[in-house]
């Protein structure tokens, strides 16, 4: 019987990989969802170029969500692969299309794959709501077309992270194992600094303003260091930034996952910091022997996402990630 993927990030589709391997599964069907985002599209065709994706998967099938709404697209998807039953399920997002493909396919089993710290968001959500029978706007018209809303069988987890199980559910923890198997050359040690930018004012969590004040504090603590500032690929890059650049800051643009930017040229990097995004503790996988560093936003200057936030915060807490406070944006412009 064969596997289902359904992924729609570059993470996803590296966590895709690493479980196929680790599952020793074959005879599978890989859907990638792209959305609007031109980056993101980008970085999944050079996933695609890299792992030579066509011949891992039996089938391949690429899907423009521009073409409709989320929703009908969903719809669409669903009596599609309906048809068929699977062995095992794997998704990359728990959302309302994530929720609907586990409620209305056929499988005997199903796994949510890593999307960063998503992955943390959704295992808390779904501990929060396993017993709750609330029916929204968005349930409601998911049975008007005759869907189902609730998945009947346990969730599990395929994941880097260390997760506490509930009820029947089954947490799978893995180390990136195949992805280091596919790169042992040796590799040239940097001294330049990596300071991975976050999305932060997209999905307005602080405001543009702040988030500039944040890479101030970085450079003025780290004032004789080269660094190098890599964008996320969904970051929307403010001319105050570029403003910043100087002999010893300088932005660069990856068309790539920054752990396959780092493994395909490779460079070994000896210290890499950022705020709260996931890529600090993928990279403490793949280079344990770099200094890896969260700057922690004041949580006063969080102004949305609140829960979210802490909860990526307090989970880089809890690994060998050194922890970096940065001033609450008022006490800073007060200096």
């Amino acid at each position: 019987m064969a596997d289902l993927f359904i992924v729609r990030t570059p993470m996803q589709i590296i966590s895709a990989i690493e479980a196929m391997h680790y599952f020793h599964s074959s005879n599978n069907t890989l859907v990638i969802i792209y959305n609007k985002k031109k980056n993101n599209f980008k970085q999944i065709q050079k996933i695609i170029d890299i792992f030579h994706l066509a011949t891992l998967f039996k089938n391949i099938i690429e899907v423009k969500s521009a073409q409709s709404s989320k929703f009908f697209l969903t719809l669409k998807l669903i009596r599609k692969f309906k048809k068929h039953s699977y062995n095992k399920l794997f998704i990359g997002l728990y959302d309302s299309m994530g929720k609907l493909f586990l409620a209305n396919l056929s499988y005997q089993q199903a796994y949510l794959i890593d999307d960063g710290t998503a992955t943390i968001v959704a295992h808390r959500h779904i501990v929060r709501t396993m017993h709750s029978q609330t029916v929204g706007s968005k349930e409601l018209r998911a049975l008007f077309f005759g869907l189902h809303t609730q998945h009947r069988t346990p969730l599990h987890f395929f994941t880097l992270f260390h997760l506490t199980p509930y009820s029947d559910e089954t947490i799978i923890t893995h180390r990136f194992e195949y992805l280091k198997q596919c790169f042992t050359q040796q590799y040239r040690h940097s001294t330049t600094i990596y300071l991975l930018g976050q999305n932060l004012t997209d999905v307005a969590i602080v405001s543009a303003e702040k988030y500039l004040c944040y890479i101030q504090q970085i450079l003025k603590h780290y004032p004789d260091r080269n660094i190098v500032y890599i964008p996320h690929r969904l970051e929307t890059l403010h001319p105050e930034l570029y403003a910043l650049q100087h002999s010893k800051f300088t932005v660069m643009h990856n068309t790539m996952p920054i752990e396959l930017y780092f493994l395909t040229n490779r460079i070994y990097p000896n210290h890499i910091i950022s705020f709260f995004t996931s890529a600090l503790y993928t990279l403490n996988i793949l280079f344990d022997e770099a200094t890896i560093e969260s700057f922690s936003i004041a949580s006063e200057d969080i102004e949305h996402h609140h829960d979210s936030v802490t909860q990526c915060q307090k989970f880089l807490e809890e690994t060998s990630v050194i922890q970096s406070p940065l001033q609450c944006y008022n006490d800073y412009k007060m200096l």
